[in-house]
């Protein structure tokens, strides 16, 4: 139709844009355009834990790029620690927790796991709205401090399959 045009704008991050349009009239109108987070990342945690390990990780809401982005209204998320662990609120694993809230205008909320069983097992979390998060994982038995196999004469591998100096 006359006077009409029609524009794809994109983003790979959670983010307010203002997008401004120049008409032939040389009259300027502007719209801010928010770009929601679309996922659910976890971060700060690796995929090979130990038993008995009670490990700082994050699940963050995110833009198609995985960037972290401010969750425009307080969600709830699902956590599902597989069956060979749980989550907790807590840095002593102490607060067993199955859901989180991600507060408004915030991108990211801090949780624990502790796995107790060796295995494999997939980390997951899920909220209305957003793609969720997975994070498969393999629990190996021990502390992952305990350095039991000799590389070379100033390097080991520890029970993790991480090298370092003893």
């Amino acid at each position: 139709a006359s006077g009409q045009a029609t524009a794809t704008l994109a983003s790979t991050a959670a983010e307010v844009k203002t997008l401004s349009i120049l008409t032939p009239a040389f009259l300027t109108n502007t719209a801010a355009v928010t770009f929601t987070p679309v996922k659910l990342v976890f971060g700060g945690v690796s995929s090979s834990l130990a038993t008995s390990v009670c490990n700082s990780l994050s699940v963050s809401s995110a833009g198609l790029n995985g960037t972290p982005g401010n969750i425009l209204s307080t969600t709830a998320i699902s956590l599902d620690g597989g069956a060979i662990g749980a989550f907790y609120s807590d840095a002593a694993c102490s607060s067993g927790i199955t859901s989180v809230t991600l507060a408004a205008g915030s991108p990211t909320v801090n949780i624990y796991y502790l796995a107790t069983t060796t295995g494999s097992a997939t980390l997951g979390a899920s909220a209305a709205g957003l793609t969720s998060a997975s994070l498969p994982i393999t629990v190996v038995s021990g502390s992952g401090s305990v350095w039991w196999t000799w590389v070379s004469g100033t390097s080991a591998l520890n029970d993790l399959g991480n090298y370092g100096a003893p």
